[in-house]
């Protein structure tokens, strides 16, 4: 909805001054995850020098974006291991059923069990969950798919395992192939294989329990 706001001052033009004026807004900075929100500001209600006009452009645009990252979004459900040609993988992210909520910096990374490094990595800005609160990251072929791994992917993009899927706060950019296991800025991990025996690498370097076996659908 559009907001519009009458209070804010004159500001004066002289033959001989000033060519640009300042305008002041505050703008709070909660902790509530939020959209991208806008302010549009006019020019008009010229007074004084009947020969005045106003310049082009006489509006613009001011973009506000949340500097605050969701809390409440965790990986629900990931199959890393489908049938016959591996061309329906997916990671699930879920946020508890809220909806709509902005994945702005968080990032998706992708761990190899065989040296603990990284192997892949997708920032999720500009994303979000849908209106029953899931988001799905994965194949085209994935019903539902939200954000596809890549258009020249070949199939088999998430490893069978003992590997991982983590969810950090951060951007893809950070996480070049081959980074070391980090726990800084982690949301969620999920450490899982196919039949294999515990990678106690994985399982020590994110401090977490369980390893989780994802049974081929083949």
């Amino acid at each position: 909805s559009r907001t519009t706001i009458s209070s804010v001052p004159k500001r004066t033009f002289t033959p001989t001054g000033a060519t640009t004026q300042a305008v002041s807004l505050t703008i709070t900075d909660d902790g509530d995850t939020e959209a991208q929100e806008g302010v549009q500001f006019d020019l008009g209600n010229l007074t004084g020098d009947p020969a005045a006009t106003l310049g082009t452009p006489a509006s613009f645009d001011l973009t506000i974006n949340d500097n605050d990252v969701a809390a409440n979004v965790l990986i629900n459900e990931f199959d890393a291991d489908t049938a016959v040609d591996d061309d329906r993988e997916f990671v699930e992210l879920y946020d508890g059923g809220a909806g709509n909520t902005p994945l702005d910096g968080l990032v998706i990374v992708f761990y190899n069990g065989s040296d603990d490094l990284s192997y892949d990595a997708f920032g999720l800005d500009g994303q979000t969950t849908n209106a029953d609160g899931f988001f799905v990251l994965g194949d085209a072929g994935v019903p539902g798919v939200d954000l596809v791994f890549s258009s020249t992917a070949t199939n088999g993009q998430i490893q069978n395992g003992p590997d991982a899927i983590a969810l950090f706060e951060g951007d893809a950019a950070d996480f070049p192939n081959d980074t070391p296991i980090t726990t800084s800025g982690l949301r969620d991990v999920v450490i899982y294989g196919t039949g294999d025996a515990r990678d106690t690498g994985l399982l020590d370097g994110f401090g977490v329990a369980s390893q989780f076996d994802d049974v081929s659908d083949a």
